[in-house]
């Protein structure tokens, strides 16, 4: 085995453009490599000429060994591998030979499949290993990597050159390789089918996905001037007082002026929500039959502050526009094309914790906003005021490449908006092939009947029954059909929210943030009844069964079972690793999940009485560890209370022994390296994702594997591939991503997809 490690300087930003864009940019330069073989001690230099330096001799063994195919690792390999073919052998003829995908290993996939940091750096701290990385190290990029500031007058670019820096920048990346080396041992290798995947995505990756450049050029431009005029109409509207859209703090001061005046109200920030809410009566993510079913009542409120509400509200949409973040993607689109005229390094292998999900990179395609709708077989962009209307994909960009901004407003809408929403369209197909895509549907839900048994859910998927409808049905004790728009997405709600042992207060802030709706608590209380003792009890029967079995595994040892039917098909189980540094979840797949330094302990709920702001009765809990003194109880329990806009009632709380199980992972909203507490409901969220996760994994390797096709991305549960025009039926196609794997006998997978030469959902 060789370690490996480049040093490199550039005008291009890595971390924003990616790996294959940096390699292949002219400015990219090595400027060192250290490597070591196998687990000696010894690490090796190679360094490029300095003006004190001559050039390092050509390093015979490592290129050698590389030329008969010996393994080669490095942390975040494919940086490596872009390096040493495109940037080092470019300027340095004497690295005669390439790396090879087959022969690539990886130190940051390896940490990926145990849930540790993928940062080097994070991930030795979080292990406490004896080798970690040099602290000096992020000033030191700071100060070779990256350009220094040229003499007023002059372009030509400047690197720095002292030599005492250089040195230490040698000694950084020299301690690398040992921290990467200690790293690699101590996690076991890639099982072969991982392998095969990260293969895959790395496949994936240096293909890519084609820019429509023109296109993604245009909308630049188009956005630009867009804004340009809004921010001339803001300052007519403000009599010059806000000088813009993106003038944010100025505009909450006039708007809150003009809001006293006509209303008595004020806004508390300039945040997307806050504004859809005071614009439109949801919040953003709500979809377009949220937002008409406020209408009314939106319109209502504006037109009772007469002429005085007009700027008020043209200001306010003004503001919302400006400040769209995916309209900013173009721009990112623009930067980052390689050469080739692709986007590539944009998708991330066991991108997100635990689950080993794939998540985005670069232009993150997996936050595209979703502007297209299904509408008689054609995709439409959705009208803003009927949604039965609308326009085929290629005629909207048709539209928006007239470069008129007055008949794009006419015709589709607002530009700004319409720009954000044809933004996947931006990518698509090569000459001569088309793009095929299919979603698998509703994969979590199916993946969670099938591990709980659920009977009624998992007939309802059998036999192409609606599990929304069905749900929404026993809620509303009616036959609701799809024709029931609002009726169906709360049952919606209620089938992806509730599976986890989500309560009916989440649930009720659930639907109050994603579509504005804000439900009775009696009526949220019912809901949860409904799911989890009439529909679906066998779900939270699961959660109970995989919490006791994960703590079982803790305590106790050895392996522990949960879920599954009779035969134990579709169950899963947990175990301690021979070091009893992980605990692991096996999942029907065969494949591990980890939760680092697992421990058990007896914690004390506490269940305090409470008001919430409506003036119900309502509870708190607070978890403690046992012999907390009881006035620090109440106090925290006060500020949690006071987080859920609820009060005590000053009864003294009922308390509860239990099991509590914690281990090392990242917080999912504070990003930091922490203990984290977990539980049953959370534990089969884990296990659902991860095993759809291996679903996916697989129809991706099936579609990757087949001569036709060429993989390019994965977004969320879609594939989207590439291949010749006319070289399937989509029928065909959505059959092959929804083949059932031989390890998860009767799961029901469906898949829904469509052809067509541009990116679209």
């Amino acid at each position: 085995m060789i370690y490996l490690d480049f040093e490199t300087r550039s005008v291009i930003d890595l971390i924003k453009l990616g790996a294959t864009r940096y390699a292949t940019d002219t400015s990219t330069q090595a400027l060192c490599i250290c490597w070591s073989f196998d687990q000696e001690d010894v690490v090796s230099l190679w360094h490029r000429a300095h003006p004190w330096i001559e050039k390092s001799p050509r390093p015979d063994e490592l290129i050698e060994r590389i030329a008969s195919g010996e393994p080669v690792e490095a942390h975040n390999a494919r940086f490596e591998y872009e390096v040493w073919n495109e940037c080092l052998t470019r300027e340095f003829p004497e690295f005669n030979v390439k790396l090879t995908l087959e022969q690539l290993r990886c130190s940051a996939a390896k940490a990926s499949c145990l849930s540790l940091p993928r940062a080097l750096g994070d991930a030795c701290a979080a292990l406490n290993l004896k080798e970690r990385k040099d602290p000096d190290g992020k000033r030191l990029i700071n100060k070779l990597c990256k350009p220094m500031r040229a003499k007023k007058g002059h372009t030509e670019v400047v690197w720095c050159e002292e030599e005492i820096e250089h040195r230490r920048n040698w000694n950084y990346c020299a301690q690398d390789i040992r921290a990467e080396r200690g790293l690699s041992n101590f996690c076991p290798e890639m099982t072969e089918r991982e392998l095969d995947y990260w293969r895959m995505d790395f496949r994936m990756n240096d293909r890519g996905i084609m820019l429509d450049l023109n296109a993604a050029e245009e909308a630049v431009k188009l956005c630009g001037q867009e804004v340009d005029r809004l921010d001339r109409e803001m300052q007519e509207i403000t009599g010059g007082r806000v000088l813009g859209g993106s003038k944010r703090i100025a505009f909450k001061k006039w708007a809150n002026e003009q809001l006293a005046v006509v209303s008595g109200g004020s806004i508390p920030n300039t945040k997307a929500d806050t504004l859809n809410f005071e614009l439109y009566g949801v919040p953003t993510k709500a979809g377009d039959d949220a937002k008409i079913a406020a209408k009314p009542a939106m319109e209502a409120k504006w037109g009772a502050w007469g002429d005085a509400g007009k700027p008020i509200r043209r200001a306010m949409e003004i503001c919302l526009e400006v400040n769209r973040s995916s309209v900013a993607k173009y721009r990112q689109m623009v930067r980052s094309v390689a050469p080739d005229g692709a986007l590539h390094d944009i998708m991330l292998y066991n991108g997100a914790d635990r689950t080993g999900r794939w998540s985005g990179k670069g232009v993150q395609p997996h936050n595209f906003v979703r502007g297209f709708m299904a509408d008689m077989g054609e995709e439409v962009l959705a009208d803003r005021d009927d949604p039965d209307r609308g326009y085929k994909t290629g005629t909207v960009w048709d539209d928006i490449l007239t470069l008129d901004l007055d008949y794009i407003t006419l015709v589709c809408g607002d530009p700004l908006p319409v720009l954000a929403k044809a933004c996947r369209g931006a990518l698509i197909a090569r000459p001569g092939k088309e793009l095929y895509a299919a979603d698998f549907n509703a994969i979590e839900a199916r993946k969670l009947a099938w591990m709980s048994g659920c009977s009624v859910l998992l007939t309802l998927f059998r036999e192409g029954g609606d599990p929304y409808c069905d749900m929404a049905s026993a809620i509303y004790k009616r036959e609701i059909t799809k024709k029931d728009k609002s009726e169906r997405q709360l049952g919606k709600k209620a089938i992806l929210g509730l599976g986890y042992a989500m309560g009916w207060e989440k649930f009720q802030a659930t639907v109050w943030a994603e579509e504005g709706i804000w439900l009775d608590d009696e009526f949220c209380q019912e809901v949860v009844h409904i799911y989890r003792k009439v529909k679906y009890p066998e779900v939270p029967k699961l959660w109970k069964v995989v919490g006791e079995a994960a703590i079982a595994a803790v305590l106790e040892g050895g392996e522990h079972f949960a879920g599954g039917d009779e035969l134990g098909i579709g169950g899963i189980s947990y175990f301690l690793s021979d070091d009893r540094n992980f605990l692991h979840c096996r999942l029907p797949s065969g494949r591990l999940l980890a939760y680092l330094y697992p421990e058990v302990h007896t914690k004390v709920s506490y269940r305090y009485t409470a008001i919430n702001e409506r003036g119900k009765d309502c509870i708190v809990m607070f978890p403690a560890k046992v012999g907390v003194p009881m006035n620090r109880v109440k106090y925290h329990a006060e500020k949690l209370a006071e987080k859920q806009r609820k009060t005590l009632t000053g009864d003294p709380p009922e308390s509860f022994l239990s099991p509590h199980l914690s281990f090392m992972g990242r917080n999912t909203v504070t990003k930091q390296w922490m203990r984290c507490g977990t539980h049953g409901g959370s534990l089969v969220e884990n296990a659902d994702q991860a095993s759809s996760r291996d679903l996916l994994a697989e129809s991706m390797f099936r579609v990757d594997q087949t001569d036709e096709f060429a993989l390019l991305l994965s977004i969320h549960d879609e594939v989207i591939a590439e291949a010749s025009i006319g070289t399937m039926k989509i029928k065909e196609f959505e059959a092959m991503m929804a083949e059932v794997p031989w390890w998860a006998p009767g799961m029901p997978i469906a898949a829904e997809g469509w052809i067509g030469p541009r990116l679209r959902k």
